[in-house]
């Protein structure tokens, strides 16, 4: 389910989003992917790359989003944006991710000098400056489960399970009490700084135009963090 072209958020604009799912405890996915939400860039009328995903993947929670590194290339429905991305490699010992009711706050300016903030149950995961819509100009918020990659499952004669998913209280404003009783508790956790919690390391992807994409540990927390 996504936004209207004509509710999208466009640049420099800054938009508040909630997202509540409740996936079941026992679900698990193997050798394939599955988003929870994510966010598409679009010019004109036109999606034309993938923004910060929530993605379930061979067990683990991750929350990716973009660097300012891009470049464009062709493929068959036209010009696509290629990114760098930073990925947040969560901790399900730290923060409970499935079996119960999940909710998922985001503040976003999406400017060159803007800003990309995460809670979940009202505890900061990350924080992010940096330029959130480089080379493009607009976006919307999608959700709703959808599964990729399932060749990589199937080609091996694993069994992709059904899906339950639950979703409530989606929405998107320019005000956090419209969706949130404690707006300063979340404000008060931000600082200057970029930060990461509740992750076990920050992996750093890097996409060339030939397709080849090289991932890395940044070594966080052992090093400073590599916003």
């Amino acid at each position: 389910i996504m936004e209207t072209i004509n509710e999208v958020t466009k640049k420099n604009q800054t938009k508040g989003y909630r997202i509540e799912y409740l996936l079941d405890e026992t679900y698990y996915t193997n050798k394939h992917n599955l988003s929870i939400f994510d966010f598409k860039i679009i010019n004109g009328k036109t999606e034309v790359g993938v923004g910060p995903s929530f993605n379930y993947s061979n067990g683990r929670f991750a929350w990716i989003f973009n660097s300012e590194n891009f470049y464009k290339d062709k493929n068959e429905v036209g010009v696509q944006y290629y990114f760098d991305t930073f990925g947040l490699d969560l901790n399900e010992s730290k923060i409970q991710l499935k079996g119960k009711w999940v909710n998922i706050l985001i503040n976003a300016k999406w400017a060159d000098e803007g800003f990309l903030h995460l809670w979940i149950d009202g505890k900061l995961v990350s924080s992010y400056y940096g330029n959130t819509l480089a080379g493009t100009e607009k976006i919307r918020l999608k959700f709703g489960p959808y599964r990729n990659y399932m060749d990589d499952a199937t080609s091996k004669n694993i069994e992709i399970p059904d899906l339950k998913i639950k979703y409530a209280n989606i929405g998107k404003s320019n005000n956090c009490d419209e969706f949130w009783s404690s707006c300063k508790e979340l404000i008060d956790q931000l600082s200057t700084n970029p930060q990461a919690h509740f992750a076990h390391a920050i992996i750093i992807c890097n996409t060339a135009p030939n397709k080849d994409t090289r991932c890395r540990n940044s070594g966080w927390p052992q090093k400073k963090i590599p916003f």
